[in-house]
């Protein structure tokens, strides 16, 4: 074998000059190719079997085509090997000009060349149909605008650096390469059938001015990536990118569609990147872009999901992001995982970004969200936001599930926005806001569109304080229910909302409270905090069971907006001493009971309610009646019945008289206070406790009952009572006994009715005035006897007592107040202020008698009731 080193031109003349043709064969030479002197080129067909060396600096450019080499090339260092093979895209060997052999590379390059051709837009493309085999530094380059497409299988180890003009197309098994690559030229394609080898296994690939690009629809990229450059695309391609080897460096991360030679969005390119990889060394950017579809409102997203599990913030760096902040600009951050995945990086947004799980997995949020655009909220869990993020100024989209709101309310910390969602607007399209802490502070504005059926508005936490506006065209009602946050406080301007609000504590299965702050005026008609529509309340079924509560926070309120009540409601305030006022009308039933602790005032027409109201302390003021006024109920109570047990009425002011037709019972063993002006009832007053008239600063109001109202029970009235035209005072109830007592004075009028329930002997009403009396001759006394049978002759039934110094009538004037039946009955007498009845012997009637007396007698309250309805209809 001939061992001879070849110059620049004994290369070729070798071969040339023996065969006489145009072909250098090589066979026999151990040749080594020095281009010390130079680049030497070749446009010969080669043959031969035995390997050539190429050294000495420069290149070596072949061109010659229908090469039948079987040796290989070992190119030394420093050294460039160039072919420019025009075969590329058909996968055959040997390769037409460098044959059959292997490459190997020993710290040498590979390169291949254009040739010639004119345009700068033209793209060659080259290919190299050889195995390689890699150590030392080794490169793969190209000259000018070519493609390189690498058909071979490359092994070894050591480092490739990747220079090719316009791109290189790995098309090779190269998983027995276990060395680095620096991609610092164009693309570097992971493509043909073994893409998810291309860059061997266990090395890792740096990027410091290309990118990778995939043509698979499906790519794992199981290298170590380490990112320097921050102007690179770093992977196109189509479909979904695993990255599961850990990721390095302190460039940019561009996950985004490229631009292609116009300027316009390269559409191939990969829009789901998957992170598995440990990667808390890089320092970099992410930069994940998608862009907006041409005349249509919608997004085409990059997605990134991260499995970073974990509810903790890593402060060593994010083991899917590491330390550097992420930039979302059409970009989607997913989680994935079994349970709870997190983002312990910064967020930066521009244009529209989305923030998405799959399943039921939990995203946490601990850096700061800044920036502008829209954010996006999807997915079928929750996502959890811990960090300060004031400084966004766009607006948060949330169109499924909820957003975790995890801070206090620190909206003061940086700037002027919400601490959580920044200054924004907050729009609810199906999705809810859980507070992860106790209470957090809402300044954002909130536009509320629809809502996910299985929440509410606002979940869990203690308590949300809506600082911002509050507007939207919602189908459906700003919702309060399953998991709602216990407490939700409307401080922003909410006069623009135009539907409902919906407190539903029978599926909250908690307790509830909405309050306002307002204390103004309506704005265009409006209440602002609450808008034009209506706040549902919807308690539990009786007043043991969970409340919808409403009120006032902080220095009282106005609220205007009506109310529809069922099951068990309160009215409450954040802390004493406070007014609230209701102008809204109330509507519905159930129970509405006071826990403000101070005076609530009723504005509104109210005669649709048809549930009680319990009022344990303070008072409850009234307001006169309206023009317009639905019979049989009260204006300001409704149909049903007022329970004082601890608290009072009173009304605005001492000139200010009042009519109540609402039935009113003060409780045993409580007193109820009455202030300032007039009170009138048409409705049943019992009083079981005390019914009292407080004097002094809050004036000295009268008790009048008339045009059907009735008072009784067997408590105690301390006020100056008058009983006129049409109004009934007994004890007990009518059809039932009992002392009723007054402690002051009594005036019954000309038409007024004094009804008294007697049961037997010794059980009987009786009524007891402390103070003088005034007694009409033309009032009525009505007795209702029960059972005749259990009386008999002479039994005194003493039924009024008066102070010493009353004024009554004679003694003809009662008899005549009793009806003609009852009159024959009873001889009446009065002394030392008391009234008395006594069963006349004589006149005892036979037992049927007593049954057409009894007959008509037991149809007094019945009798009496319809005097009620009848003079209510006849006034309107």
């Amino acid at each position: 074998m001939r061992n001879q080193k070849l110059s620049k031109q004994a290369f070729f003349l070798a071969g040339l000059l023996a065969a006489g043709t145009a072909q250098a064969d090589l066979t026999g030479i151990t040749a080594t190719v020095d281009t010390s002197g130079g680049d030497i080129t070749n446009n010969e067909t080669l043959s031969g079997s035995d390997d050539i060396t190429v050294s000495g600096g420069n290149k070596l450019y072949l061109g010659g085509t229908g090469c039948t080499l079987t040796g290989n090339w070992i190119v030394e260092s420093g050294t460039t090997l160039v072919s420019n093979n025009p075969i590329c895209n058909q996968g055959t060997t040997p390769d037409d000009v460098l044959g059959s052999g292997t490459i190997y590379l020993n710290s040498g390059t590979l390169s291949t060349t254009q040739d010639g051709k004119a345009g700068i837009n033209y793209v060659y493309e080259r290919g190299v149909y050889n195995n390689i085999v890699v150590s030392g530094n080794s490169s793969l380059a190209s000259v000018g605008n070519t493609e390189m497409f690498v058909w071979g299988n490359i092994s070894g180890s050591g480092l490739i650096t990747e220079s090719v003009g316009y791109s290189l197309r790995l098309k090779g098994d190269n998983s027995a390469y276990t060395g680095d690559w620096n991609v610092t030229g164009d693309w570097v394609w992971a493509a043909g059938t073994n893409s998810t080898r291309a860059f061997g296994t266990g090395g890792k690939v740096t990027v410091t001015g290309g990118g990778i690009a995939l043509e698979s629809n499906t790519f794992e990229f199981s290298n170590d990536l380490e990112v320097i450059g921050s102007n690179n695309t770093l992977f196109k391609g189509s479909g979904t990118l695993t990255i599961s080897g850990d990721i390095t460096g302190t460039g940019a991360f561009n996950f985004r569609k490229s631009l292609n030679s116009s300027g316009g969005v390269d559409q191939n390119s990969p829009t789901v990147l998957k992170l598995t990889g440990n990667n808390k060394a890089f320092t970099g950017r992410w930069n994940i872009i998608g862009n907006k579809n041409p005349n249509e409102d919608t997004y085409s997203w990059h997605t990134v999901f991260t499995d970073n599990a974990g509810t903790v913030k890593e402060t060593d760096g994010d083991s899917r992001f590491g330390t550097g902040t992420i930039y979302l600009d059409y970009g989607d951050l997913r989680a994935t995982g079994p349970s709870a995945a997190r983002v312990s990086n910064d967020i930066v947004i521009s244009n529209a970004a989305r923030f998405s799980s799959d399943g039921n997995v939990e995203m946490h949020c601990f850096g700061n969200i800044s920036g502008s655009g829209t954010i996006e909220r999807d997915g079928n869990y929750s996502i959890f936001l811990h960090g300060d993020n004031s400084q966004f100024s766009g607006t948060w989209n949330l169109n499924k599930d909820l957003i975790v709101a995890y801070n206090t309310g620190q909206t003061e910390k940086l700037g002027s926005g919400d601490y959580t969602f920044g200054n924004s607007t907050v729009r609810f399209n199906g999705g809810s806001v859980r507070l992860g802490v106790n209470d957090l502070v809402i300044s954002a504005d909130l536009e509320l569109h629809k809502y996910d059926a299985r929440n509410s508005t606002f979940v869990n936490g203690n308590s949300v304080t809506i600082t911002g506006k509050i507007s939207g065209e919602s189908t459906k009602d700003f919702q309060m229910w399953k998991d709602a946050t216990p407490l939700v406080k409307v401080h922003g301007n909410g006069s623009e909302f135009t539907k409902n609000w919906n407190l539903d504590v029978s599926k909250a299965l908690k307790t509830v409270t909405l309050l306002s702050n307002n204390t103004g005026d309506k704005v265009d008609g409006a209440d602002p905090r609450f808008g034009s529509g209506t706040i549902y309340l919807i308690g539990g079924a009786t007043t043991s069971d969970y409340a919808a509560r409403i009120g006032g926070s902080a220095n009282g309120a106005k609220i205007y907006a009506p109310i529809a009540a069922s099951g068990n409601v309160v009215f409450t305030a954040e802390t004493g001493e406070q007014e609230v006022h209701f102008f809204g009308d109330i509507s519905g039933s159930g129970t509405i009971t006071d826990n403000i602790g101070y005076t609530f005032f009723l504005k509104g027409d109210n005669s649709a309610y048809a549930g009680d109201w319990y009022i344990p302390q303070d008072y409850v003021c009234v307001t006169p009646g309206m023009s317009v006024h639905v019979p049989e109920a009260d204006r300001n109570f409704g149909s049903g019945t007022v329970y004082l047990n601890g608290g009072g009425l009173r009304t605005v002011n001492t000139s200010t008289p009042v009519t109540l037709d609402a039935s009113i019972v003060v409780v045993s063993g409580k007193t109820a206070g009455v202030r300032y002006g007039a009170l009138t009832f048409t409705g049943d007053v019992t009083v079981e406790g005390t019914l009292s008239s407080q004097t002094g600063d809050y004036g000295d109001p009268t008790l009048t009952f008339t045009d059907g109202g009735i008072l009784q029970g067997t408590g105690h009235i301390n006020g100056r009572t008058f009983v006129t035209d049409g109004g009934t005072l007994t004890a007990g109830t009518v059809g039932t006994t009992g002392t009723l007592t007054l402690d002051r004075t009594l005036e019954m009028a000309e038409g007024s009715t004094l009804h008294v329930d007697i049961l037997s002997p010794t059980d009987y009403d009786k009524i007891v005035v402390s103070g003088d009396a005034v007694l009409s001759d033309a009032m009525e006394i009505e007795l209702f006897i029960q059972d005749a049978s259990l009386l008999s002759s002479g039994n005194r039934f003493d039924i009024l007592q008066l102070g010493n110094s009353s004024a009554v009538p004679s003694l003809n004037d009662f008899a005549s107040m009793l009806s003609p039946e009852t009159a024959s009955l009873f001889n009446v007498s009065y002394a030392n202020g008391t009234l008395s009845l006594t069963l006349d012997g004589n006149a005892v009637p036979e037992p049927s008698a007593w049954l057409l007396m009894l007959f008509g007698a037991g149809f007094l309250g019945v009798a009496h009731k319809n005097r009620k309805t009848r003079k209510a209809h006849e006034t309107h």
